[in-house]
């Protein structure tokens, strides 16, 4: 999906939820130190900055009319954009007659965040402010093109920091064991647990030592949206009806198959198992050797909205790591179709519309971590994607669009509260940290 303002929103911070889950499973101040930054005088530090910016995200969420309509219109045309391509009331600007173009700024204020569609928006100068960036290009009658950015200033983190942050989380895995792994997370994270408990519980954590000395982990844990009913019951509601009916398996494998995670989600419980070795990344088999900067992700996909059950097999994107001074990010880039499941009647429809996403330079996903000079470090993700539309698009879309209406509202200000207490919970812990890290 191209641009959904709030379901791939989910998608996103479910993401950095597991992150925070992963990060959960940390020994203790030693280890963390690093990811976060030097502490400050006032009990802070880079890494409390950016998570309080992004608890700030998801208070008390206003936006004005342009920006409520074109959410909406965008939302539902994201598989169909002939829908919205000569809807004025989804833009804000023609730079051409082939391009429509609109950008959403967000922003911090003390009554709560705010985000306005605005014409010209800068690149975020203070922490916490966000662009949105949405152009839809027609290539030709049935043919268009969806390039997003968004940019989230979250202060001082260095792109270093940041990639220790969302790599380094398994190092303590082979230091201790999992006993004391549990243990020292709930005592360092009293808050992220009971925030992240509300929804997830933590199953399991098992480690195996190797003839090597490398540590393969497996963790899993399970969505749980019953705790969530008596305080955000349609947030609740939502999330076992499309994360109870998903399943998905991805491995993450180098360019000759042998795997290097493997992560795996089944009836509401997620799998995460892997292989360490003195904090670096390992194959789950075979001799230890240096981790290469372009992987393979081969995902299986399946799940059900309305009575119909939709996904795919065997969809093979190359995985990117860059990491420079200044920048630490992750590329998605998806040139092969997978194979489609889908109903019957749908399936007939097949082919040439559902191929195009993949042909030439296919579909991209880009999510990092750049320095700007004199600015603060922004999280970046972008989406590019071709769709070609034809009746297989229609009814897809129709799908979508259901889904997001069922978001749309009650739901979508429950995920905000929720999303708020878990990242302020988090910028809680590792403020009440900071003393002890600055002793060490």
């Amino acid at each position: 999906m191209p641009y959904l303002p709030s379901m791939p929103r989910a998608r996103h911070c479910a993401a950095i939820l597991l992150s925070l889950a992963g990060l959960a499973t940390l020994a203790g101040c030693r280890e963390i130190a690093p990811a976060f930054g030097t502490p400050r005088a006032d009990g802070s530090s880079p890494g409390v900055v950016m998570f309080q910016s992004f608890a700030d995200r998801f208070t008390n969420v206003t936006r004005n009319p342009k920006y409520d309509i074109a959410r909406m219109k965008l939302a539902k045309g994201a598989l169909l954009p002939s829908r919205v391509f000569e809807d004025t009331a989804a833009w804000l600007s023609r730079p051409s007659e082939s391009a429509r173009f609109i950008n959403f700024h967000g922003y911090a204020r003390p009554e709560g965040y705010r985000i306005d569609a605005k014409p010209i928006v800068p690149t975020p100068a203070r922490t916490g402010d966000a662009r949105h960036t949405v152009v839809l290009t027609r290539l030709s009658d049935d043919d268009y093109r969806w390039d997003v950015g968004v940019d989230f200033a979250v202060g001082s983190l260095t792109a270093e920091q940041g990639a220790a942050l969302f790599n380094g989380w398994y190092s303590a895995l082979e230091r201790h064991p999992p006993a004391a792994v549990r243990a020292a997370s709930r005592l360092a994270f009293p808050r992220t647990h009971a925030a992240l408990g509300r929804l997830y519980s933590w199953d399991s954590l098992a480690t195996r030592t190797l003839a090597d000395g490398s540590t393969v982990a497996t963790v899993s844990f399970t969505i749980r949206p019953e705790r969530l009913r008596p305080t955000l019951p349609a947030f609740a509601g939502f999330t076992a009806k499309y994360v109870g009916s998903t399943n998905y398996h991805l491995v993450i494998a180098d360019r000759g198959g042998a795997p290097w995670v493997d992560i795996a989600l089944a009836k509401g419980t997620t799998r995460v198992q892997l292989r360490v070795k003195d904090g670096e990344l390992l194959p789950l088999a075979g001799p230890a050797r240096p981790r290469p900067d372009t992987l393979q992700m081969r995902l299986d996909f399946l799940t059900k909205v309305k009575v119909f059950e939709v996904g795919y097999r065997e969809l093979v994107t190359d995985f990117v790591v860059r990491n420079t001074p200044t920048e630490a990010s992750w590329s998605w880039i998806a040139t092969r179709e997978p194979k489609w499941d889908l109903p019957l009647a749908a399936a007939r429809l097949l082919r040439a519309p559902l191929r195009r996403p993949f042909q030439g330079a296919g579909a991209t996903f880009r999510i990092g971590f750049y320095e700007t000079p004199g600015g603060p470090t922004l999280i970046r993700r972008e989406i590019h994607l071709a769709v070609q539309e034809s009746a297989v698009l229609r009814f897809l879309g129709n799908l979508g669009a259901s889904a997001f209406g069922e978001f749309e509202g009650q739901a979508d200000k429950e995920q905000d509260v929720f999303l708020r207490d878990v990242f302020g919970a988090m910028a809680a812990d590792l403020r009440a940290l900071t003393p002890a890290r600055g002793g060490e």
